[in-house]
C-alpha cells in the first residue's frame, strides 16, 4: 500500500519556497530584467511598407512601423478585420516589390489607433534575403 498525501492550499509551497531549495542550478533572468532588444531573435529597422486586408475589401493601407525578419509592427487607424493580411515593401537594390502572406499575432488599442503586429509566413527566399541584407545595413548605419 503506497503512501498518499496532499497538501492544504496554506501548506503549499509557493514559488518562492521552491526557488529557495535551489534545485536547479542554473541562472533564470526575470522579464522584468531584460531589456527589449535582447528578448529578440533579430534586428528591427524602420521601414515604409503596404498592407492589404483580403477580408475586408482588399484595399491596400501604407505604413510607416518596424520591420524585423520574421514580422512587422505599425499603428493603424483601423484596425485589420482578418487575421491573415499581405505584406508588401520595396527595398533598396530590389528590381520588384516584396510581398508576403503575414497573420495577425497582437493588436492593442491606443487612443484613437490600434498598435499591430504581424508575423510573416510562407517567406520565398528571395524575400527573406532581402529583407535580412535590409535589416543587416540599418543595423549598421551610425
Amino acid at each position: 500500500m503506497s503512501a498518499s498525501y496532499s497538501l492544504a492550499g496554506n501548506e503549499r509551497r509557493g514559488p518562492s519556497a521552491r526557488r529557495a531549495q535551489n534545485l536547479i542550478d542554473e541562472t533564470v533572468e526575470p522579464r522584468s530584467d531584460r531589456r527589449g532588444d535582447e528578448r529578440r531573435d533579430s534586428p528591427r529597422a524602420a521601414g515604409r511598407f503596404w498592407v492589404r486586408d483580403p477580408s475586408h475589401g482588399g484595399v491596400s493601407e501604407v505604413f510607416d512601423g518596424d520591420l524585423s525578419l520574421h514580422g512587422a509592427s505599425f499603428i493603424a487607424m483601423h484596425p485589420p478585420h482578418g487575421t491573415t493580411l499581405e505584406v508588401g515593401m520595396w527595398l533598396p537594390g530590389q528590381m520588384k516589390q516584396l510581398q508576403v502572406t503575414a497573420r495577425v499575432i497582437h493588436r492593442a488599442r491606443l487612443a484613437g489607433a490600434t498598435a499591430v503586429q504581424v508575423r510573416f509566413e510562407q517567406m520565398n527566399p528571395a524575400f527573406s534575403a532581402a529583407l535580412a541584407l535590409y535589416l543587416l545595413e540599418k543595423a549598421q548605419e551610425p
